[in-house]
């Protein structure tokens, strides 16, 4: 009998990556004014922006752990790349306001 677990070979850090971008855009869609289904560009948006939420949390709890911070230099670098470029475009985004 194959477990159903082992057709599931991702690493668990990608594997949380992609369930906190799952519960953030289900949290941002229920959260929104204005109401747009699953296929959309405004979802597609809360996907790509939850993705690099674990990461930066990742990132900032390995401050408390080296362990930790070696799992996330060896999980997923594109993963970890997209989430400092959602970081930087945030701390970047005042400068950049047209007035």
């Amino acid at each position: 009998m194959v477990s159903p677990w082992v057709l599931i070979d991702g690493n668990w850090f990608d594997l949380a990556s992609f369930g906190f971008a799952l519960v953030y855009a289900f949290w941002r869609s229920k959260k929104s004014p204005t109401r747009h289904g699953l296929i959309s560009k405004a979802s597609a948006m809360n996907i790509a922006n939850g993705t690099s939420l674990f990461p930066l949390l990742a990132l900032s709890l390995s401050l408390f752990s080296s362990h930790l911070l070696e799992e996330i230099i060896h999980a997923n670098r594109l993963i970890l790349s997209v989430a400092g470029l959602c970081a930087l475009l945030a701390l970047l985004e005042d400068d950049f306001k047209e007035v």
